[in-house]
């Protein structure tokens, strides 16, 4: 009697801890010259990270629309709210604004070509960019992907070979949460850097897919999802942990 109340007990634990863990999708991306690094996002969150070990670099919280960014050196996070992001964006803007006025006042004499510097006008990283979808088709992954060509004053910048959420086993709130921080982190990443190699690219977000090969047609660097997997997570493990705190930053001051 005692042996099959243990064994219930067993069964009941195991149900109740299976309803504990959360489905996700795993992405183990390769880029060159920097190594192996990870995106796991489920129907709430999403996380950055450059080691499989250890926690996230970058977390996101789709309900609440904010990031955290965590340094590991000193167990502290810096949050970024839509209205950072946006504070962010305008003070960027001023700064364009301001910096493109200087050049038009420059007197031409300073300049070797006037009118190729004048022409070549300060922009927002991400109003610089156009996505122009091809015909060509090509296999990765065992999938059907399809090539887009991010092209900026003409030039083609990236070759971008993309697959729809569905055929990665993707969700379509998984998708929601992957799109909403893509786009959010596109924002921060005005004026920040100019060279994101990754699935993260802000330059072909609109096109809604996943994108599983870039290839940087400046710098050559290529970057590829090279494993696709759906492993189920803790709830805590998309949350920050206890030992993390906050830390301020200038501009909200």
């Amino acid at each position: 009697m005692v042996v099959v109340n243990i064994l219930k007990l067993s069964i009941l634990l195991l149900f109740i801890i299976s309803f504990q863990l959360e489905s996700a999708t795993k992405l183990k991306f390769s880029v060159d010259q920097i190594g192996s690094s990870y995106i796991i996002f489920n129907e709430s969150h999403l996380i950055i990270n450059n080691d499989d070990s250890s926690f996230a670099d970058i977390l996101y919280n789709h309900n609440k629309k904010e990031f955290y960014i965590f340094n590991k050196n000193d167990n502290t996070f810096i949050p970024f709210t839509e209205n950072d992001i946006t504070q962010l964006k305008k003070d960027i803007l001023s700064k364009i604004e301001q910096m493109n006025k200087e050049i038009e006042s420059t007197p031409d004499s300073v300049f070797k070509d006037a009118d190729i510097a004048k022409s070549k006008q300060m922009t927002l990283f991400e109003d610089a960019f156009i996505v122009l979808n091809t015909p060509e088709k090509d296999t990765l992954l065992n999938m059907e992907v399809s090539k887009h060509k991010v092209i900026s004053d003409d030039v083609i910048y990236m070759d971008v070979w993309g697959a729809t959420p569905n055929k990665c086993g993707i969700t379509k709130k998984e998708f929601e949460v992957y799109y909403s921080f893509s786009k959010l982190f596109r924002t921060y990443l005005t004026g920040v850097t100019l060279n994101m190699e990754s699935w993260i690219s802000p330059y072909f977000v609109d096109v809604k897919e996943i994108p599983i090969k870039t290839v940087n047609k400046i710098s050559g660097i290529e970057s590829q999802i090279i494993k696709i997997e759906h492993p189920k997570y803790e709830e805590k493990y998309f949350s920050i942990p206890e030992t993390y705190k906050e830390k301020d930053v200038p501009f909200r001051k």
